[in-house]
């Protein structure tokens, strides 16, 4: 069962790797125009998103401060449900679990 699992989690990083690589150095694959701006949007999108969760992982302490400021302008401005997402970010901060009622 863990080999199944592994062959299926390989051949869907390759194809999740691979695809977008071989439509942008290919680009008559995709059909109009409004196709190659979408595909064009959603890469930068999705290299904007993994470049973040690097700086995530290695440097934690500046995301966390980064996270500590954004909390701080939401509860300037008085944004709705702050205290329920400040728990929340403090169970994060200190790696304890939510208690159940």
């Amino acid at each position: 069962m863990a080999f199944t699992f592994l062959r299926t989690i390989i051949t869907l990083v390759f194809f999740a790797i691979g695809g977008p690589i071989v439509i942008y150095f290919h680009r008559e694959l995709l059909s109009s125009a409004s196709l190659k701006m979408i595909f064009d949007y959603v890469a930068i999108f999705l290299a904007i998103t993994v470049m973040f969760f690097i700086y995530l992982y290695f440097f934690p302490l500046p995301a966390r401060k980064g996270l500590d400021s954004l909390f701080h302008i939401a509860k300037s401005i008085g944004m709705k449900h702050l205290e329920e997402i400040t728990k929340m970010k403090e169970n994060i901060h200190h790696g304890r679990k939510k208690e159940v009622i």
